[in-house]
């Protein structure tokens, strides 16, 4: 996965190394009292550097996922107004949800792009769980077309946009 880094990587935990040097100091907070550790061994130094690097990549090959995404919410003419995180928001068109015809779509292309099988779903915007499982008081609102709540309404995966 991180072949194309390979020339990278050296100079990635030399970056790391000089940002955020060994540790001589620690301290810990336990019942509103502060307490010393141990000063950073060189083994957990190394370990410490090793982890922030492979945060790094990863990352990164999640912000390719989530380009990609956004270039074929685009391509199907989405507006998408910011990225947040690992997601963006995208602007509704027609339907009350993000039709899964759309979001299948996002997925393959995904795949397609980076090599990554990628689920996404769409979240609440109130308590960030994923709509379907979300129950916040709107979510649970019945749909106006089928009557079932509005968290796991279907209406919109059939319509055309």
């Amino acid at each position: 996965m991180f072949g194309r880094y390979s020339d990278n990587v050296d100079a990635l935990i030399d970056e790391i190394k000089r940002d955020e040097p060994r540790k001589p100091q620690r301290w810990v907070y336990e019942n509103m009292q502060r307490r010393e550790l141990p000063a950073e061994t060189e083994e957990a130094f190394e370990a410490r550097v090793k982890r922030s690097a492979f945060s790094n990549l990863l990352q990164n090959e999640e912000r390719l996922c989530l380009d990609a995404m956004i270039k074929k919410l685009t391509t199907m003419e989405y507006d998408v107004g910011c990225k947040i995180y690992d997601g963006c928001l995208v602007r509704r068109k027609q339907c009350s949800k993000l039709p899964k015809r759309v979001v299948a779509a996002c997925e393959g292309h995904i795949e397609a792009e980076t090599g990554f099988r990628m689920r996404l779903w769409e979240k609440c915007l109130m308590c960030g769980e994923k709509l379907a499982d979300c129950t916040c008081e709107g979510a649970q609102q019945p749909c106006l077309d089928c009557g079932e709540v509005y968290a796991r309404c279907t209406c919109d995966d059939s319509e055309a946009e």
